[in-house]
């Protein structure tokens, strides 16, 4: 799991600022992670597509 995945999974137990600051994460990149999620999603099914054999 990386930094910003961890931060997401908790910021409904903690403040975002919190976790950022205890992980050594800048808040600023970690809602930038959060908005690009759809991106990544897409490219993962792309990817997986890709390489099915089927």
């Amino acid at each position: 799991m990386n930094r910003f995945q961890f931060v997401d999974d908790h910021r409904d137990t903690f403040e975002v600022k919190r976790l950022c600051q205890v992980i050594g994460l800048n808040r600023v990149g970690c809602h930038k992670w959060r908005a690009g999620a759809g991106t990544r999603a897409a490219c993962t099914v792309d990817k997986i597509t890709k390489d099915d054999p089927r």
